[in-house]
């Protein structure tokens, strides 16, 4: 869907009467007409009306569509109510979703989070691969003909390019679809098939993992090419059988690809627990350590320990400052990445409804919010930040609750950005808006009439942090990991003396452990997830170097650290006052990483 508008003149005006239909808004241009949001006088319940152009190809091609989707019931598909000429004009009637189209929704907030994004890619293939099973192609498989119900369902639309394959005739090899998400071999003039669907979905989740194309090019001939030649690069840090699902559905070979039938169940039970190992074939390795988390994987885990101690008190405080709806709210934690989490569970824990209407993520210092805004919304290039705010602010009328604007800030934020949050959060409050900004440790600038929240974890005393890293363990792995009593003395040394955001150092020392056979998480396995440059996902993601347990240990230099840690912590625990709940007696594995020996071979840690 085009969100250009046409000529005013050929636009309907509000209040128009088409059947038993009555226009209220333009939504956007499409391939063979124009849509609008009408109200339909005998039922009461919205609808999306599309009028086709008429004596055109695209008449042609909007009636057909409406006969392919009459033909199709499924929950992931679009539902076609009504199709019918008026006053020389045809026009189709669609069910209206309210949570507009998945490329809007990525444009406003980016990437979605992992879970979300493999639910989405879920439901798509579902009903892909429903259609294929009735025997008709999409072959126009992208993020704007995916449309978002008002709970966050998804469904496939614009099946103008649809072709049924039960009667059509074949004779034409032109490429058609959207040049980004073509399968390389509609580039070699071949026959669309349901893998070609396939690949193009694969495109789509790719954008909603990464908030970005596949492949980007200044021209269709480089754009083919990128298409035929080069691989897509996605994060390393997405769980391997993710990625490998990813890459497999968008093989340059069509008989690579898996049925659209197979992308859906494996995406159906990867959203159920994203960290299951993937098969992989016999020739591939396979790692000593097996998965050591348990359904919901480490996030699920995080968020759980979120909502108690300290950390349901930093939610406390969010929600507070939110309820009390001053200028803005600031919340300050190691990196952005963790305000955002605090911010996510903040929500989620809340029992009023908060919409999220953009999440705005400004790099550096030298990034504009306007030209970010305009990008996000399509605008024109010169459009003023006034009007680009209030076209970002626009949902937040209609919001059914609280509307919230994130702003992922750099850690020093220019003159010039400081100034133009401030015309955001002027717009915003006269929308009953707050303004949520997000931010790293260690920035010097605040923000005027803001309320500041810090997470910081050298605040915090062991006790707490050792508590805290104790419970996420025993959560994450169903109890099947603990830590030594030294692996938890450096860990959560660790998070309070580098400020480290505990999940992260807590999830690659497990994935060490198990990815080398341990037992316990030991000191070792702590300090070779401070070693790592990255978070890692998976035991696949573990470098080499850190599958197998060191012949000698520990060194005289954690030797040395451990031994002041005992010293200091024995007594320093004793005073600080627990504020988690005492988790299950399993989780505090008493064995020391040294025993009455001092050193200790691996074997033995």
């Amino acid at each position: 869907m085009d969100s250009a508008r046409p000529n005013p003149g050929d636009l309907i005006p509000p209040g128009t009467v088409i059947a038993n239909y009555v226009v209220e808004d333009f939504v956007g241009q499409g391939t063979e007409g124009s849509v609008y949001v009408a109200r339909d006088s005998l039922l009461g319940r919205k609808v999306a009306l599309k009028t086709l152009r008429a004596g055109s190809a695209g008449e042609t091609r909007g009636v057909e569509e409406a006969r392919l989707l009459a033909g199709l019931e499924h929950p992931n598909i679009v539902r076609v109510y009504h199709a019918r000429r008026h006053q020389g004009v045809w026009f189709v009637v669609f069910e209206y979703l309210a949570g507009g189209s998945l490329q809007a929704q990525l444009q406003r907030l980016g990437p979605l989070p992992l879970r979300r994004a493999l639910e989405i890619g879920a439901q798509a293939a579902s009903g892909l691969a429903y259609a294929h099973e009735a025997g008709i192609l999409h072959r126009d498989v992208k993020p704007q003909n995916m449309l978002l119900s008002k709970t966050g369902d998804v469904k496939l639309a614009d099946f103008g390019l649809a072709l049924d394959l039960r009667g059509a005739r074949r004779s034409s090899t032109q490429p058609v679809g959207t040049p980004a998400f073509l399968a390389p071999e509609l580039w070699s003039s071949a026959l669309a098939t349901p893998a070609s669907d396939v690949f193009s979905l694969g495109a789509c989740l790719f954008c909603v993992l990464t908030g970005r194309l596949p492949f980007v090019a200044s021209d269709p001939e480089q754009l083919r090419r990128a298409q035929l030649e080069l691989e897509p690069k996605l994060p390393i840090g997405l769980p391997t059988s993710v990625r490998e699902l990813v890459l497999a559905m968008m093989a340059k070979e069509a008989d690579s690809r898996p049925s659209s039938r197979a992308v859906a169940e494996s995406l159906r039970s990867m959203a159920a627990n994203p960290y299951r190992p993937s098969v992989t074939p016999a020739s591939l390795p396979k790692l000593a350590g097996a998965n050591p988390f348990v359904s919901g994987g480490p996030e699920q885990a995080v968020r759980q320990t979120l909502r108690v101690g300290r950390d349901a008190a930093y939610l406390g405080e969010i929600l507070s400052a939110l309820r009390a709806r001053p200028r803005g709210v600031e919340v300050v934690a190691p990196t952005t990445a963790d305000a955002l989490l605090f911010s996510e569970v903040a929500r989620e824990h809340a029992s009023e409804r908060y919409v999220l209407v953009a999440r705005l993520t400004l790099p550096s210092s030298q990034a504009s919010l306007r030209e970010l805004i305009i990008r996000k919304l399509q605008l024109a290039p010169d459009s003023a930040l006034e009007l680009a705010c209030e076209r970002l602010l626009e949902p937040a009328r209609d919001a059914a609750g609280t509307a919230l604007v994130e702003v992922c800030m750099p850690r020093d934020p220019s003159a010039e950005q400081c100034g133009e949050l401030d015309v955001l959060v002027d717009l915003a409050n006269r929308n009953s808006a707050p303004i949520l900004v997000l931010a790293a440790s260690g920035g010097a600038r605040g923000f005027d009439g803001f309320r500041r929240i810090e997470i910081s974890p050298a605040a915090e005393g062991l006790a707490e942090l050792e508590a805290r890293l104790s419970l996420w363990v025993e959560l994450a792995t169903g109890g099947q990991y603990t830590f030594s009593r030294d692996g938890l003395r450096l860990a959560s040394a660790a998070c309070r003396e580098e400020a480290r955001f505990w999940p992260r150092l807590a999830q690659d020392s497990v994935l060490i452990a198990a990815a080398a056979g341990l037992s316990l998480v030991t000191s070792w396995a702590v300090l070779g997830a401070r070693a790592q440059p990255g978070p890692c996902h998976s035991v696949d993601d573990i470098p080499a170097a850190w599958r197998r347990r060191p012949t000698q240990w520990p060194s005289d230099e954690i030797l040395a650290r451990l031994s002041r840690l005992r010293e200091t912590g024995e007594a320093g625990l004793l005073r600080e006052r627990n504020t988690l709940p005492p988790p299950s007696a399993a989780t505090f594995a008493k064995s020391n990483d040294l025993g009455s020996a001092g050193r200790k071979a691996a074997s033995t840690i």
